[in-house]
C-alpha cells in the first residue's frame, strides 16, 4: 500500500481510537448508509460537471467510506481492510479470464458481456441471484431498467419489443390504476434499454437543465 492510503488508514483509526472524535466513534455501519448514498451522487454530479477537482475530492469521500466501514468491521473483529483489498483483486482476475488466466484470448465486446454473465452466475448457486441481488435502494427507473436487462439474460421476461409510441391517456386517480402506470413506465423504461438509452440518465440530465433553467 502506499503512503498515503496507509496514512489514511491511520487517520481514521485516530479518528475512532478512544481519544478520538465522539462522532466518528458511535458510526455504525447502518448509519453511514445514507451518507454514503449521498457521497456517490455528488461523485455522478461532479462526473457530469466534468470538474476534475470535485471528481477528485469526491472520489477521496468514498475512499473514506470504505477505509470507515473497514475500520468498524475490525473493530468489531469481522473484517479488515486487506480482506476487502484481496477479494476485490481475486473477483476481478476471476471476471476476466481473457486477460489474467494461462489462456488469454483476444474477445469483442459482445463476447466479454456474455462472459461476464456466465461467470457471475456460476459464482451464485442460486440462478436467480442477478435478480434478487439488484440493490433495493437503486432509483425507480434504474432498478427498472437493471430488473429488465437481468431478467432478459436469464429468459425470464419477453424481449421488449420496440413500439412506435407509447400513451395512456390521464384520467383522475379514482379512474387509472397504479397498476396502469406502472405497466407503461416499465414498457418505456425497457424500450429505451432495447434502443441503448439510459432512462436514468435521460432525466436526471433533463431535471438538471430544469434547475439551471429557473436558478
Amino acid at each position: 500500500m502506499s503512503r498515503d492510503f496507509e496514512e489514511l488508514i491511520k487517520v481514521i483509526e485516530t479518528l475512532r481510537s478512544s481519544n478520538g472524535c465522539p462522532w466518528d466513534r458511535k458510526q455504525t455501519h447502518d448509519s453511514l448508509k445514507t451518507l454514503l448514498i449521498e457521497e456517490v451522487y455528488e461523485l455522478v454530479s461532479a462526473i457530469e460537471e466534468k470538474d476534475k477537482e470535485k471528481i477528485v475530492e469526491e472520489l477521496g469521500d468514498i475512499i473514506i467510506h470504505i477505509i470507515f466501514h473497514a475500520d468498524i468491521g475490525k473493530k468489531e473483529k469481522k473484517f479488515f481492510i486487506d480482506e476487502i483489498l484481496q477479494k476485490a483483486t481475486l473477483k476481478l482476475k476471476r471476471r476476466h479470464p481473457h486477460i489474467f488466466s494461462s489462456e488469454k484470448s483476444n474477445l469483442n465486446l459482445k463476447e466479454v458481456h456474455k462472459q461476464w454473465d456466465k461467470i457471475k452466475l456460476e459464482e451464485n448457486e442460486d440462478p436467480l441471484s442477478l435478480i434478487k441481488n439488484i440493490p433495493n435502494h437503486l432509483p425507480s427507473l434504474l432498478k427498472s431498467a437493471s430488473l429488465y436487462s437481468r431478467a432478459k439474460k436469464l429468459n425470464l421476461i419477453k424481449k421488449q419489443t420496440i413500439p412506435q409510441k407509447i400513451t395512456f391517456e390521464l384520467k383522475s386517480k379514482e379512474e387509472i390504476s397504479k397498476e396502469e402506470i406502472s405497466i407503461k413506465l416499465f414498457n418505456l423504461v425497457s424500450s429505451l434499454e432495447e434502443m441503448g438509452l439510459n432512462t436514468e440518465e435521460i432525466l436526471r440530465e433533463y431535471n438538471n437543465s430544469i434547475i439551471k433553467k429557473i436558478t
